[in-house]
């Protein structure tokens, strides 16, 4: 067993957070095959501030499916603690909060979101401090390893969303500039797990147990 903040799990299965296919239906669904902890899709903290009804329809306001995480992407502390605030209290069936800093796509890059915020490491924690603050739930981050292999800065990103009270690190082991193409770096991940203080989960290609192990 182990624990994302107070959460117990029972499993090492984590359902990833994948536009357009881990809708709620779909979580359902796989629930059954051993799945222990699941993941909503990317949702727009702007989207759920200016536009509740609409992306609360079809992101936030699911049922329940325990523990089951809000993944949200925005592009600075104060938007994304509101939007966690206000997803909260649409729905009492959110787990956690799962803070996207690792999306290579274009147009979420060029709102400052997704991965673009590992330029800036010091601002990850201070997204994950405020998300705490303003909602009193478990926080985790999903990232990736850099914006490309000469400029690996993940451990930074780690060290300051884990200081800042992260209750489980993300990382899927390619960069920004890869996307999702070619083999994922796990050896720069290897024995990563010894030297934090929270759980680690490795994202990236993994279709099969053989591939987990």
């Amino acid at each position: 067993m182990w624990k994302i903040g107070d959460i117990p799990v029972e499993g090492k299965v984590i359902l990833g957070p994948m536009s357009g296919f881990t809708f709620a239906s779909y979580r359902d669904f796989m629930k059954p095959f051993g799945v222990a902890v699941s993941v909503t899709e990317l949702t727009s903290s702007a989207g759920v501030i200016h536009d509740s009804e609409r992306t609360g329809s079809m992101y936030v306001g699911f049922g329940p499916n325990y523990p089951t995480g809000l993944q949200l992407f925005g592009s600075g502390p104060e938007e994304i603690a509101e939007a966690a605030s206000i997803a909260m209290r649409m729905n009492p069936n959110i787990s956690f909060f799962d803070i996207n800093m690792g999306c290579p796509v274009p147009k979420v890059l060029r709102s400052g979101s997704g991965s673009a915020l590992m330029a800036d490491p010091g601002r990850c924690g201070e997204i994950v401090r405020a998300v705490r603050k303003a909602t009193g739930m478990p926080v985790t981050i999903k990232t990736r390893l850099g914006k490309s292999m000469e400029s690996i800065n993940f451990r930074e990103v780690l060290d300051e969303t884990v200081s800042a009270g992260a209750d489980v690190v993300a990382v899927h082991a390619r960069t920004v500039r890869e996307r999702y193409a070619g083999r994922p770096h796990y050896d720069l991940l290897e024995g990563l797990q010894k030297e934090l203080p929270v759980p680690l989960i490795v994202s990236g290609n993994i279709y099969s147990l053989e591939d987990a192990i």
